[in-house]
């Protein structure tokens, strides 16, 4: 939509009403015509007016202000489709999007949008702040991936899907708290979030998927969830400032090494005797207990296997 066809064609109306108002003979033609400029113009620097208007879904549509913040109003799926002014969508059909200004650093997303579509949000590399409305549900694939400027997603309670890499090389991210409708990690959803530091897992999460939390070097710790069942293949690999985790006994599942490279990690305890039983995601590393088991799940040469008999 041409907003400067919309303004000139506001700037007219404003001006005709002030005309009729403020009367030209009185008050002169000029002046009355700088108001009506001086009206619109400070409604853009306010923000108050977008400088762009555009499609971003199905029935959804978003603002753009001078200010590089996006407002997204509508129902249903949305994207902001990204870094190459095109998009596919499902379906096939191609979207074109007219928000290409890498610029964006704010999103505000309305009442009434549900879902994410996939790499809703991607490669915005400035964007620094997100806000959800509590009618997001669904965050797609990839949706934030190389948002590097994020240093935090709150106000995502009433989410229930996470998807594949989601924030995938959101380099800046340092906190989040995975909502308690969600209950698998997808694989990449945090990879290379080198800045993250404190993660809460919900009591409701049963998978972690390969190379989640691949190279999130500043995580520290985890508190692994009560009803995890599996822990796919290099799940953690590379956080090489993880100190220790714990296994719990819901644990049956352990794919292959995924602590691999976490250089600082000490000590790994495991709760229960449920170890007895684990069988393995990759088929190459269904070991035996004992030193095998050490090898398998990764770590280093220092690294302590405590049993909890």
């Amino acid at each position: 939509m041409n907003l400067i066809i919309l303004y000139i064609f506001l700037i007219i109306v404003i001006f005709a009403i002030l005309g009729v108002k403020l009367d030209f003979k009185k008050v002169g033609f000029l002046k009355s015509f700088t108001i009506t400029i001086i009206i619109v113009a400070t409604g853009i620097f306010t923000g108050i007016l977008p400088i762009y208007v555009g499609k971003c879904g199905d029935k959804a549509w978003y603002t753009y202000n001078i200010y590089n913040t996006a407002r997204i109003y509508g129902k249903g799926k949305i994207a902001l489709y990204d870094y190459n002014g095109l998009h596919w969508s499902g379906d096939g059909h191609e979207l074109k999007t007219n928000l290409v200004s890498k610029n964006l650093k704010k999103v505000i997303i309305g009442k009434g949008i549900t879902e994410l579509d996939t790499e809703a949000f991607a490669y915005y590399t400035n964007l620094e702040t997100i806000k959800f409305s509590q009618t997001v549900t669904s965050i797609g694939d990839s949706s934030f991936k190389n948002c590097s400027s994020v240093t935090k997603i709150k106000n995502i309670d009433n989410v229930s899907y996470i998807g594949y890499s989601a924030f995938s090389d959101c380099s800046q991210l340092k906190e989040i708290t995975i909502p308690n409708d969600v209950s698998e990690i997808k694989a990449y959803t945090f990879k290379n979030c080198i800045q993250l530091s404190q993660i809460t897992l919900n009591d409701n999460i049963t998978s972690i998927e390969r190379c989640a939390f691949y190279n999130c070097t500043n995580l520290q710790s985890i508190q692994l969830p009560n009803k995890l069942e599996e822990i796919e293949s290099y799940a953690f690999e590379s956080c090489t400032s993880l100190k220790e985790i714990t296994i719990p006994e819901s644990v049956t599942i352990i794919g292959k090494t995924p602590f691999y490279g976490c250089t600082k990690l000490n000590d790994i305890y495991i709760i229960g005797k449920s170890y007895a039983n684990w069988t393995s995601s990759d088929d190459e590393f269904r070991k035996e207990l004992g030193l095998d088991l050490e090898r398998k799940l990764g770590g280093t040469s220092n690294t302590v296997i405590h049993w909890d008999e």
